[in-house]
């Protein structure tokens, strides 16, 4: 019975593709992304003359089968990898073009890019005026200006689905001014203790949003003296798709394989939140699919698990080879976890 379910179809492995195949996966699982790239549905909005276009329909034609086929069946992505090559020369991702292994999240990064860019045009965001009186409202209005700035010239269906913002504070420790400063971003990162077992993924979150001291700090208030200062980043909003990114390679090319604690049912990220930030309300999210990352930094080999929603149940995709999943696994291989907002 498991085996005729549609949409848990494989991808075959054309030559060290795995971290792809595990991606790819993971991602077409948010419900969203799959409705966006029915034919109907993406053509209307692509954007005409740009270099990601024949990677973006490769990629929905992808999408399409992949949501039609059982466990069963597998594709061979053949276009779609031609389309890739072509889309990642003479670009910082042109070394994804060599038949070698990869990292999962650099890919993700790459195919995030050229879909939004693909998918992006102009629209009208207005903001209305209004006497801005307490740090909150005037926080508030600043978030908003920033927004507008990264997308009022570059909308997407892909910015509400997957963008976020931090809110950045940063206090002169000789005046105490603070300065304020929102910057966008589609993943958020967590931070694995090493020698502590299975922090939980909000504790990896949060350690990546520790407090810094910087020095030679330039302060409108103290200028043109340099001073000292701690920068404090928080969640602003977080995006109805939520892509978290655990830090396990090291600079020095090794690999932490601390084990972090089952993720529960339901994630409450509330404590992420700068206190000023209105949007704590959307704070709970839910494991969507994972990707896994088995073996060293050196080498190694990539599967995703996912939770097909119409069965809710979850599979687990290696490469070509789909098997049902009782529940999914977390440990010191989960690398990349896909959360949807409740």
């Amino acid at each position: 019975m498991t085996h005729n379910i549609s949409g848990t179809g494989g991808i075959v492995n054309v030559g060290f593709t795995c971290y792809a195949n595990a991606t790819i996966q993971a991602f077409r699982h948010y419900q969203k992304v799959e409705s966006l790239f029915k034919e109907d549905n993406y053509t209307t909005i692509l954007k005409k003359d740009c270099k990601y276009n024949e990677l973006t329909k490769q990629f929905a034609n992808m999408i399409q089968t992949l949501s039609t086929i059982n466990s069963n069946s597998s594709i061979r992505p053949m276009g779609f990898w031609n389309a890739f090559n072509s889309s990642a020369r003479d670009s910082c991702f042109e070394h994804l073009i060599s038949r070698e292994c990869h990292d999962a999240h650099e890919f993700l990064m790459f195919i995030l890019d050229a879909l939004h860019e693909s998918l992006s045009r102009e629209v009208n965001m207005n903001i209305s005026s209004c006497e801005l009186k307490t740090e909150r409202q005037k926080s508030h209005q600043k978030s908003l200006e920033s927004w507008k700035e990264n997308f009022e010239k570059h909308y997407s269906p892909f910015v509400d689905m997957f963008f976020g913002m931090f809110h950045i504070q940063t206090t002169c420790l000789k005046c105490k001014n603070v300065s304020h400063r929102f910057d966008t971003f589609n993943t958020l990162k967590g931070v694995l203790p090493e020698g502590v077992s299975k922090p939980k993924l909000l504790e990896c979150l949060q350690g990546e949003l520790n407090e810094e001291t910087i020095d030679n700090y330039e302060c409108d208030h103290c200028k043109p003296k340099r001073t000292s200062a701690t920068r404090k980043t928080r969640v602003w909003k977080l995006p109805q798709n939520l892509i978290v990114v655990l830090k396990r390679f090291k600079y020095d090319g090794s690999k932490i394989y601390t084990p972090i604690e089952n993720v529960s049912s339901i994630i409450n990220l509330e404590n992420l939140y700068s206190e000023l930030s209105p949007n704590k309300k959307d704070s709970s999210y839910t494991a969507q699919s994972i990707v896994d990352h088995h073996g060293s930094a050196q080498g190694g080999h990539y599967t995703a698990q996912a939770l097909h929603n119409s069965e809710h149940k979850w599979y687990l995709y290696d490469d070509q080879n789909v098997l049902p999943l009782d529940n999914p696994s977390f440990g010191e291989n989960t690398y990349i976890l896909f959360l949807s907002r409740l």
